[in-house]
């Protein structure tokens, strides 16, 4: 067999699309279809300003949080944690029987582990002294 590997940032949308479902149906047809389902969170204040949210989704048992934001303003109220409970409430719901997530050390690595997460790999050097953070937690 031969092949040509091109770089281009731009290579046609088809393309792209080609290349997900060709591991979508790889996946699958390993570990059954996908029942991945968007979780996401809004949090307004009383003059319907969003001040938070959360979004991630849930698959095969599993909760993935790629984002938790809290706007300044909010910041130790409790609603990053009201967040995550909600959260959690909806995705046990859904069958999942545990959670990730990755943050950076500048962000908010205490603060999981005050809800109960566990640190269980780390990569340094994303970028410079910052380190990109990997937390999971049993759901109850």
């Amino acid at each position: 067999m031969t092949y040509k590997i091109i770089h281009n940032p731009n290579f046609p949308q088809h393309e792209l699309d080609a290349l997900e479902s060709g591991i979508e149906e790889y996946t699958a047809r390993q570990v059954g279809p996908s029942d991945r389902q968007d979780l996401i969170l809004m949090a307004y204040d009383e003059d319907g300003s969003l001040i938070g949210g959360l979004d991630g989704n849930t698959e095969k048992g599993w909760f993935y949080i790629s984002a938790l934001w809290v706007a300044e303003s909010a910041r130790g109220s409790g609603l990053g944690s009201a967040l995550m409970h909600e959260a959690e409430i909806i995705a046990l719901e859904r069958g999942c029987k545990n959670v990730y997530l990755d943050t950076l050390s500048i962000q908010a690595p205490g603060f999981y582990q005050k809800l109960g997460f566990t640190r269980f790999a780390e990569l340094e050097d994303f970028p410079g002294e910052v380190s990109k953070v990997f937390f999971r937690k049993r759901l109850r």
